[in-house]
């Protein structure tokens, strides 16, 4: 966690705001993810860290999605293509200037989950179905200043439902300054020059 801000206390936070609803918590490393299990456990919570070399994963994840794991921890392991509607909570304590990384990662927890009985072709029997269901809402609990504006000192990723400007057109990519200089100290015929850039 050296060298990352965290914005606020995240156990007293999830107390507050999201007790006992099924949380996931992105991480910066794994050293960081189980300090954050721990600081759960210490709380009381039922608290697991994931990662791509445990050898209980599946077990894992099926004790997180029947309930007896509260609040799952990871890094990178669950943020693209993890799909369990029924998570309620995002704790980010994992700042990034990548946007895409960042829905992703939010993508997790919006995931609708559907009261039966409701016409599920239109967008007001959907939303009746939502408000109905177990999960009417997401919770985006933001500990690493990702949603909040540049200007404020974050990193500008706004609210998952802002209006986003996309574009296939790109973007020029900064120039980039080489120069090209003579080698001292190597005797390697194939690399008399060095390429330096900035």
């Amino acid at each position: 966690m050296s060298g990352t801000k965290i914005v606020g206390d995240v156990v007293k936070h999830y107390r507050m705001l999201a007790h006992k609803r099924k949380a996931i918590v992105f991480c910066v490393s794994i050293k960081h993810s189980l300090a954050m299990v721990e600081q759960f456990q210490a709380a009381g919570y039922r608290a697991a860290h994931i990662d791509g070399e445990s050898q209980n994963r599946d077990e894992l994840i099926r004790a997180f999605e029947d309930g007896r794991i509260e609040i799952l921890s990871s890094v990178d392991l669950v943020s693209e293509g993890f799909d369990l509607p029924a998570i309620e909570v995002a704790i980010l304590c994992r700042p990034t200037h990548s946007l895409s990384l960042f829905l992703q990662q939010i993508g997790r927890v919006l995931r609708p989950v559907y009261a039966p009985g409701y016409d599920l072709e239109t967008q007001e029997g959907r939303i009746q179905a939502i408000a109905a269901g177990p999960k009417p809402y997401a919770l985006i609990l933001d500990h690493s200043a990702n949603t909040i504006d540049k200007d404020k000192g974050g990193r500008g990723h706004g609210l998952p439902d802002d209006d986003r400007d996309w574009t296939l057109a790109g973007r020029k990519r900064k120039a980039r300054r080489c120069r090209r200089r003579r080698r001292t100290g190597s005797h390697d015929p194939t690399m008399p020059f060095l390429l330096s850039c900035s």
